[in-house]
C-alpha cells in the first residue's frame, strides 16, 4: 500500500507550485486528478481548484481526523504519550495496511501516532477508535460531530481508517477545511513527521511521509490509496507570504514521495529565498468554517 500512497503527492506539489505563482481555476492543472483545492491558509483565498465540491472517497487521509480526536482525548484526560491502547480481536484483523498488532497487545499513544503517520496502519486506527469510543461505529459519530463543527458539510465518516464504504465520503473542499483546522489547532502534528521509520515487534517499517529537514517548507502531509479513491493527499507548505493548504483526489500516475519533496524544495530554492526563515511562524489563522467553495 505504501508504494501507491506516495504518488498523489506529485500532483499536489505541482498544484502548490502553480498556486504560488498565479491564481487560477483550471482543469489543466488537474489533468491527472479528479478533484483538488489549494487555498491561502491565512486569508482563505482560493488559489487553485477543480471540482472541489464533488464527492470522493478519502482513503487514508481519513486517519488525520482520527488523530485529531486522539489528541483531544489526550488533552482532555491529561494522558501521557506512554498511555497504552489495547488491541481487540477486531482491530487485529482489520484489512491492511498494518503494523501487525496482536489481539490483547497494547501500544502506546506515541507509537500509535507514528504508526498512523508513517505506516498508515489500519489496525492502529481501529484500536484508537475502540479505545476512545468503544467501537468504530461510535467513534464515527464523534468524527462526524467534529466534521460538522469544522464546516465539513459534505463529509460523512463511517470508519476511522478510510477503508472503502459507500457511506464514507468527502470533498476536496472539506478535506482542505480539515487540514486548515489540523494545522492551526494541533501543533502536535509538527512534532512527528520527521521519523524515517518505525519499529514494532521486531519489524521495521520505512516511512513514505517522513519530513526531511532540508525540505522544511513542507510542514504537513498525509496520503492515502484505495482502488475506489485512487491516490489522495492533503498537505501544507509555505510559499513567500503564504502558507498554502490543499487536498487532491484521484491521482493515477505512479511516482515516489521523494519526487514531491524534491519538487517543493527546488521551487523554493529557485523562486524564493527561504534560507534562515522560521517556517513555524507561519501560523494558519483563517477560520476553516468560513472557507467558501460555492460556485467552484
Amino acid at each position: 500500500m505504501n508504494r501507491t500512497i506516495k504518488a498523489a503527492t506529485v500532483t499536489l506539489s505541482i498544484l502548490f507550485a502553480n498556486a504560488a505563482m498565479a491564481h487560477h481555476t483550471s482543469a489543466e492543472t488537474a489533468a491527472d486528478i479528479k478533484a483538488h483545492l489549494v487555498v491561502d491558509g491565512q486569508s482563505g483565498e482560493i488559489f487553485s481548484s477543480y471540482k472541489p465540491n464533488e464527492r470522493r472517497y478519502p482513503a487514508s487521509i481519513t486517519k488525520m481526523m482520527t488523530l485529531a480526536l486522539l489528541f483531544d482525548h489526550m488533552r482532555e484526560n491529561n494522558h501521557a504519550e506512554d498511555t497504552p491502547i489495547k488491541t481487540s480481536r477486531h482491530a487485529a484483523r482489520v484489512e491492511p495496511s498494518q503494523i501487525g498488532l496482536l489481539e490483547g497487545e497494547s501500544i502506546s499513544y506515541e507509537k500509535a501516532i507514528n504508526a498512523i503517520l508513517h505506516k498508515s496502519a489500519n489496525d492502529v486506527a481501529s484500536a484508537i477508535a475502540e479505545h476512545i469510543a468503544g467501537s468504530e461505529e461510535a467513534f464515527a459519530v464523534l468524527m462526524n460531530k467534529r466534521a460538522k463543527e469544522w464546516g465539513m458539510d459534505n463529509t460523512n465518516f463511517a470508519n476511522p481508517h478510510g477503508l472503502p464504504n459507500k457511506n464514507h465520503y468527502t470533498t476536496a473542499c472539506d478535506m482542505t477545511k480539515m487540514t486548515l483546522n489540523l494545522v492551526r489547532e494541533y501543533p502536535e502534528f509538527q512534532e512527528y513527521p520527521t521519523k524515517r521509520y518505525i519499529e514494532h515487534n521486531g519489524k521495521t517499517f520505512g516511512s513514505p511521509y517522513a519530513m526531511n529537514p532540508s525540505h522544511r517548507p513542507i510542514t504537513f502531509y498525509k496520503g492515502g490509496f484505495t482502488r475506489a479513491s485512487q491516490r489522495t493527499a492533503i498537505a501544507s507548505s509555505v510559499y513567500g507570504e503564504h502558507r498554502l493548504v490543499g487536498a487532491t483526489f484521484g491521482h493515477v500516475k505512479r511516482s515516489g514521495y521523494g519526487v514531491l519533496l524534491n519538487d517543493f524544495y527546488r521551487h523554493h530554492r529557485t523562486q524564493m529565498d527561504f534560507e534562515g526563515k522560521n517556517y513555524a511562524d507561519k501560523d494558519v489563522i483563517f477560520p476553516a468554517q468560513l472557507l467558501d467553495c460555492s460556485g467552484l
